[in-house]
C-alpha cells in the first residue's frame, strides 16, 4: 500500500544522499570472505560462527541433531537455554512456534527438541543458545540486490521485526563507524 510506497521512497531518498565521507570498509580475513560468500548455504550455527570471527558479539549457537546431542548441549551451555527450528525455507520462527525459551532443565530441552524436529522434518534443523541477558535483540541482514548492489540492513530483532518495523539500511560497503551509527538511527535510537 501506500506505507510501503512512502517508506521506499523515504528509503532511497535517504541512500542517495551523499555521504559525509566515503566508507572505509576495513577487508575482511580471506578465510572469513570465503565463509561469507557462501553464507545462504550456511546454517544458523555456522552463520552465529561466521559473524563472531568477523568481530560481531554473538550468543553461542549450536546444531543439534538428537534429543540427547540437545541435553547435553544444553548442561554445557548453562540453563537457561532458547531452542529454535530454522533452515533455509524457514523466515518467521516465532509464527511457526518453532522457538521455545527460558528451558531450565535437560529434560524440557529434551521435549522442546522433539517437538521442534517433528515441526522442522527435513527443511532445516534444531539450535540451542544460552539465554542471554535483559539488553537488545538486533537483526543483522546482508544482500546484493541486482539493481543497486550489496545492501545492510539493521534493525530490532526476535519478535519486535514485525511489530516495530524499525531498521537502518545502507548500500555497502561501509566502515566500522558508519556501522556503529546504524542502530542509534531513527526509532530504533530511540529505543
Amino acid at each position: 500500500g501506500m506505507g510501503h510506497t512512502f517508506a521506499a521512497r523515504g528509503a532511497w531518498t535517504a541512500l542517495a544522499r551523499p555521504r559525509a565521507k566515503p566508507a572505509k570498509a576495513e577487508p575482511l580475513p580471506a578465510s572469513i570472505r570465503a565463509r561469507a560468500e557462501k553464507a545462504q548455504g550456511l546454517d544458523e550455527a555456522e552463520r552465529f560462527q561466521l559473524m563472531e570471527d568477523a568481530g560481531l558479539p554473538m550468543a553461542p549457537c549450536r546444531a543439534v541433531a538428537s534429543k540427547a546431542e540437545a541435553e547435553k548441549t544444553a548442561v554445557s551451555l548453562g540453563f537457561p537455554v532458547a531452542l529454535k527450528g530454522g533452515g533455509p525455507e524457514i523466515l518467521h520462527k516465532t509464527e511457526m512456534g518453532l522457538v521455545k525459551l527460558g528451558l531450565r532443565d535437560a529434560s524440557t530441552v529434551g521435549a522442546a527438541y522433539d517437538e521442534l524436529a517433528g515441526k522442522v522434518g527435513s527443511k532445516g534443523g534444531v539450535f540451542i543458545q544460552p539465554m542471554i541477558g535483559p539488553g537488545i535483540e538486533l537483526i543483522l541482514g546482508a544482500r546484493i540486490d541486482a539493481g543497486f548492489g550489496p545492501a545492510i540492513v539493521v534493525g530490532l530483532g526476535g519478535t519486535y521485526v514485525e511489530i516495530f518495523k524499525a531498521a537502518s539500511l545502507r548500500m555497502a560497503p561501509i566502515g566500522r563507524e558508519e556501522a556503529r551509527e546504524m542502530p542509534r538511527e531513527g526509532a530504533l535510537g530511540k529505543i
